[in-house]
């Protein structure tokens, strides 16, 4: 735990120095990685990227009201969790979100509440796959920036949700971002108990 504990702590002093308010990824990724190995970490992590969709799914609702599906592939999570759905399921089910989301942002452009929706296909893959994880001895300064969008882990594209865009885009807002990291960082800390 003390891993964790030390991990978390590194992210809120970087978090609270930084104008964007952004987690960057080289200290997002030692609080993933100290939520454990195998199965055990891969549970709690898949959990925790459930939290992260769960805290943005109301800029979904509220964008499109009706439109259910990250609601229905978040319920997938726990049964996938459990084995009782195969990886043909929950890559298909994954996936039709993937493509549903890209095919709004094309027909209305790129409103970060339409994000959520890849969040929940991240969150879904992490029940099968994992997050992705980064090797424990790479860059501690490196962030998201042009990095493929299948490989950014489901709480990095919430917090594009709940800011209204990237860290790199003038118009979201780092406060927002902010308070999406800081209580992420608290929900780690439960995960990890």
């Amino acid at each position: 735990m003390t891993d964790l504990q030390d991990a978390i702590e590194a992210g809120r002093r970087d978090l609270g120095a930084r104008k964007d308010g952004q987690l960057i990824r080289g200290l997002r990724q030692p609080v993933l990685q100290a939520l454990g190995d195998g199965e055990r970490g891969r549970v709690r992590r898949t959990r925790l990227a459930k939290d992260a969709v769960l805290y943005v799914l109301p800029l979904w609702q509220t964008a499109r009201p009706g439109d259910r599906d990250p609601d229905r592939v978040l319920a997938e999570i726990e049964p996938a969790l459990a084995g009782a759905l195969d990886a043909e399921n929950i890559q298909r089910e994954a996936g039709m979100l993937w493509a549903h989301t890209d095919n709004l942002i094309l027909a209305t452009g790129p409103e970060a509440p339409l994000h959520v929706g890849y969040a929940a296909s991240k969150a879904l893959m992490a029940a099968l796959r994992d997050e992705p994880l980064d090797p424990p001895d790479a860059d501690p300064e490196r962030t998201d920036f042009g990095r493929d969008p299948r490989r950014l882990d489901t709480a990095f594209i919430a917090s594009g949700a709940a800011a209204g865009g990237a860290p790199w885009d003038e118009a979201s807002d780092p406060e927002r971002r902010r308070q999406f990291w800081t209580w992420w960082l608290d929900r780690a800390r439960e995960a990890g108990e």
